[in-house]
């Protein structure tokens, strides 16, 4: 009867360890998350400003059309995210807008790049490389973006398609930072 007792009081001990414990134990790991998002979302900091130039479109028949582009890149939701709000225009009339959100999914280890412009979104897995270049792919990989910021300090942005012939250049643009 005692050693019936004994196992039933050191049961209920080791429950309440365990209910007192473990949930703490997943909101440390949910804390490092945090961190390691946080951390993963601040190495793009080089992104972040007011952009403003020329950009250039190449299209399949060889031809190039020039455009003006705008970037307004900034972080929110306490820098777990970064929103981009560009836009394209040509002679006056605006070409394109986009509402891009970026996140760090800490499973995968992957930015993503999520583009919204009133259609359909395709988004992209993104990595940043030892060169602080972030580039993304779409899900087939035929299609990439490239973000940089040049030695000069100005924001470089193109687009590649990738062909039977390797990586053709479909835009780019060169931006300088404006208050």
């Amino acid at each position: 009867m005692f050693g019936r007792v004994f196992n039933i009081i050191r049961f209920i001990k080791l429950s309440l360890f365990a209910a007192l414990t473990f949930p703490a134990i997943g909101h440390a790991n949910d804390a490092n998350a945090e961190l390691n998002e946080k951390a993963a979302m601040e190495k793009l900091n080089f992104l972040v400003g007011n952009w403003a130039g020329q950009g250039v479109s190449y299209n399949v028949d060889g031809t190039a059309s020039n455009y003006f582009d705008e970037e307004f890149v900034r972080y929110d939701l306490d820098g777990k995210i970064l929103l981009i709000n560009a836009r394209g225009s040509n002679d006056g009339v605006t070409n394109y807008q986009l509402h891009t959100v970026i996140h760090y999914d800490i499973i995968s280890k992957n930015y993503i790049y999520s583009p919204y412009s009133g259609k359909v979104t395709r988004p992209f897995t993104c990595n940043l490389t030892d060169k602080n270049q972030f580039i993304c792919y779409t899900k087939m990989q035929n299609f990439r973006l490239i973000f940089q910021r040049l030695p000069d300090g100005r924001w470089n942005e193109y687009g590649e398609r990738k062909t039977k012939d390797g990586w053709q250049k479909t835009f780019e643009t060169i931006l300088s930072e404006t208050q």
